[in-house]
């Protein structure tokens, strides 16, 4: 009995042994399987989180206006034919300068203001001169009253010579005071006037209806017989000239229609006359000047610009815009299109001949559709815009 306990006793032990190893690994499988589940969710979590916080891939910019200016797109007459460089004149330009010497005391238009014919523009110190015409004027009043009583006294006595009772000597010393007080009396006429001249030397007057292009002077300044005191010029209508090359001169006649274009106005073509040739040409440069006469009543057209004459008339019709309006991405031309939800769409086109800053869109645009002409590079396809005027 006492030896077989000892096996019995081994084997609870081990069994003893066995159930503690399984508990201790039941216990860890547990425990690994709540961390991989811990982490499970853990990392579910921040992919949730991520997805969550992830904001609208829409870009903001697409839903914020970008203000542009826009053009609409009208069919436009193409100039065909011989074109010429020219240059804007005023139909009429007078320097006013006075003959006097004296200090400008008064200026009343400035550079770039209106005036009517007669209109006193500057006026120098003159109070001597209406002194002296104060003076003229009361010699003439005196000379007109002595030439009055002679012209009577001479009346008198000739009636009475003609009747016998003055002598020849009485009627020879009359005719003589008469003579002299007539003399006297043309005289005063004279200064007179020629005092009121040297007073209205010192009034400038607008000689015509125009504009004060320059003034050369200010108030307290000292002007000088001859010195350009002030410029007027007419602009209601310009003169452009041109010049022809020799051997185009020949085929050109006064009173011949000519289309003009004038920078900045390069969209505008504005009607004008071959007014007048001259038949001298420059022996150096072989041309000849030419000028054409242009209506100018809302006044855009300024001494001075640049101007491009065409002489054979208008070709047909085309679109154009302005050279700013467009985009180049490799060898593609674009522009932008404003649609009437307010958003710019990209439009492909084909582009054709330059005029200024002008551009010719041989297709892909149609008469009537608005263009965008500014902040363009900020643009992309259906970008929302606010159109400015």
């Amino acid at each position: 009995m006492g030896v077989s306990s000892c096996p019995r006793r081994e084997r609870g032990e081990k069994m003893n042994d066995l159930y503690l190893q399984f508990n201790k690994h039941r216990e860890t499988g547990v425990n690994d399987f709540m961390n991989r589940y811990k982490f499970l969710i853990f990392f579910l979590f921040v992919i949730f989180s991520v997805g969550c916080s992830h904001k609208d891939t829409t870009p903001q910019d697409s839903l914020t206006p970008i203000t542009v200016k826009t053009v609409k797109i009208t069919a436009q007459p193409i100039l065909i034919g011989k074109s010429y460089p020219g240059t804007v004149h005023p139909f009429q330009q007078v320097n006013l300068s006075t003959r006097l010497s004296g200090w400008v005391e008064t200026i009343n238009f400035s550079e770039g203001q209106s005036v009517t014919k007669g209109s006193v523009l500057l006026v120098l110190r003159n109070r001597d001169l209406q002194a002296k015409v104060t003076q003229a004027e009361s010699n003439r009043k005196a000379a007109e009253v002595q030439y009055q009583n002679a012209q009577r006294d001479f009346q008198r006595i000739e009636t009475l010579f003609n009747k016998g009772a003055a002598t020849q000597k009485e009627m020879d010393d009359i005719r003589a005071a008469y003579v002299s007080a007539e003399a006297q009396y043309q005289s005063s006429l004279q200064m007179e006037q020629e005092a009121r001249e040297m007073l209205q030397y010192s009034i400038l007057k607008a000689p015509f209806d125009g504009v004060v292009s320059h003034k050369f002077v200010e108030v307290g300044d000292l002007a000088n017989p001859g010195q350009t005191l002030m410029v007027i010029e007419n602009t209601r209508q310009v003169k452009i000239r041109a010049k022809i090359p020799e051997t185009e001169i020949g085929s050109l006649t006064t009173g011949t229609p000519v289309n003009v274009q004038i920078h900045p106005f390069t969209s505008d073509v504005f009607s004008g006359t071959l007014e007048r040739i001259i038949p001298a040409g420059d022996p150096q440069s072989r041309q000849f000047d030419v000028e054409v006469m242009v209506q100018n009543p809302e006044g855009k057209l300024k001494s001075g610009m640049f101007a491009r004459i065409t002489v054979s008339g208008k070709g047909q019709n085309g679109l154009f815009v302005p050279r700013s309006a467009l985009i180049r991405r490799g060898q593609l031309e674009g522009l932008f299109i404003v649609s009437r939800e307010n958003k710019a769409h990209l439009r492909w086109v084909r582009s054709g001949r330059e005029y200024g800053n002008q551009v010719e869109i041989l297709s892909g645009l149609n008469p009537g559709e608005l263009v965008v002409v500014t902040n363009v590079s900020q643009l992309r396809d259906g970008q929302l815009v606010e159109v400015s005027q």
